[in-house]
């Protein structure tokens, strides 16, 4: 497996840690309530910055930039979605196609 493999598996692997496991709900619900006002909206993009950049070793600042400039318009976008199936799909696609 190349080094590029690698990065991907631990970027997508960060992703589902930062979406999944370290958002609280109560980010969610003030996103949600508050939309781009919410600053747990951007802590949320931080937190998700921090462990990509943490998990590529600290050598892709960009991407973790990246990541976190996108991770917060995509779920500040969904915020103004209704809670569908549909919706968070298209949200996890999204981020899986920044990374």
């Amino acid at each position: 497996m190349n080094s590029a493999s690698i990065i991907l598996i631990k970027l997508i692997l960060s992703h589902l840690l930062t979406d999944f496991i370290l958002q609280p709900k109560s980010w969610v619900n003030d996103r949600n309530e508050k939309h781009f006002a919410s600053v747990k909206l951007y802590m949320h993009g931080l937190v998700t910055a921090i462990t990509a950049f943490i998990v590529t070793g600290f050598q892709y600042w960009l991407v973790a930039l990246v990541i976190l400039v996108t991770h917060v318009l995509i779920d500040a976008w969904k915020s103004y979605q209704k809670p569908t199936a549909t919706y968070f799909v298209v949200d996890q696609l999204l981020h899986l196609l920044v990374i």
